[in-house]
C-alpha cells in the first residue's frame, strides 16, 4: 500500500484538462503542445539553505532531507570555502570537487622534482606531483634515483675476459637479458627432423622458441605442414 500511495502523490495533473502524467517532463510537453507555453508554471521554489531552485515542492523537500536535513539532530558538515552545509560527507566532497577544485589544488601540498632535466642539463626538471609516491616513481623511472638495480653476473659474450655490464631496474628485464644474450634458463626446442647432410642422424638444431624452429625447418629442410588439403609453411 505504501508504494501505491507514493505513486499517487507523484502524479502530475494538468490544470487545463483532465490529463495526468507520472513524470513532470511528460506533463510539460503536453501543456506546450495542447495548451501553449503560457500555461507553464514558471515560478521556482528556492531552498532556504542554499541557492538551489526547484519547480515542484516534492523535489525541494527531497533536496532538503538529503543535503540539509533541518529536522535531524545530526551535525552538519560545512564547506571550508563557502557557506553550504551537508550531512553526508560524499555530497560535501562532490561539492568541493565541482565548485572549489582550483582552491583545493592551491592549498594542497605539491611535490616538486629537484633534479636536472635529462634532455637539457642546464634546465631543472619541471615535474610536479600531488602524491609523494608518484614523485618517487618519477625519480626511479626518469632519473634512476632510488632504483634497486639487478646486475648480470655472467661474462661478456663478446669478450669472455670481461664481466657483463648489463643492469636492469626489474628482475623480468634481467631474465630476458639472460635468455637472449647468455642463453641461460632457456627451455630449448629441438628439431625433430633428420640431418639433411646425413640422413642417418637427427638434426642437432635447437631454438629458443617455436618460431625459430619453424624458420629452421622451412629454410634448411624445406619442410611444409599440410593441413585441410592446403599447403602451409610450418
Amino acid at each position: 500500500m505504501s508504494k501505491k500511495n507514493t505513486n499517487l502523490t507523484r502524479v502530475h495533473k494538468c490544470t487545463q484538462c483532465d490529463k495526468a502524467y507520472k513524470h513532470q517532463k511528460n506533463l510539460r510537453s503536453h501543456i506546450k503542445d495542447k495548451h501553449g507555453s503560457e500555461f507553464l508554471v514558471k515560478k521556482k521554489l528556492k531552498c532556504n539553505h542554499c541557492d538551489k531552485t526547484y519547480k515542484l515542492q516534492y523535489f525541494l523537500d527531497k533536496h532538503i532531507q538529503k543535503e540539509h536535513n533541518p529536522d535531524n539532530k545530526q551535525k552538519l558538515l560545512k564547506c571550508e570555502y563557502c557557506d553550504k552545509t551537508y550531512i553526508i560527507p560524499g555530497f560535501l566532497k562532490k561539492h568541493i570537487e565541482k565548485f572549489h577544485s582550483n582552491k583545493k589544488d592551491k592549498n594542497s601540498k605539491i611535490y616538486q622534482c629537484d633534479q636536472q632535466n635529462p634532455n637539457d642539463k642546464n634546465k631543472k626538471c619541471e615535474f610536479r606531483a600531488k602524491r609523494k609516491d608518484t614523485l618517487t616513481q618519477h625519480l626511479q623511472n626518469r632519473h634512476n634515483i632510488g632504483v634497486k638495480w639487478h646486475y648480470c653476473t655472467e661474462k661478456d659474450p663478446k669478450d669472455k675476459n670481461k664481466k657483463c655490464e648489463y643492469r636492469a631496474k626489474h628482475s623480468t628485464g634481467l631474465k630476458q637479458h639472460l635468455i637472449h644474450f647468455h642463453s641461460l634458463n632457456v627451455k630449448w626446442i629441438y628439431c625433430d627432423l633428420q640431418d639433411p647432410k646425413d640422413k642417418n642422424k637427427n638434426c642437432e638444431f635447437k631454438g629458443k622458441n617455436k618460431h625459430q624452429v619453424a624458420e629452421h625447418k622451412l629454410h634448411f629442410h624445406n619442410f611444409y605442414k599440410r593441413c585441410c588439403s592446403t599447403t602451409m609453411s610450418y
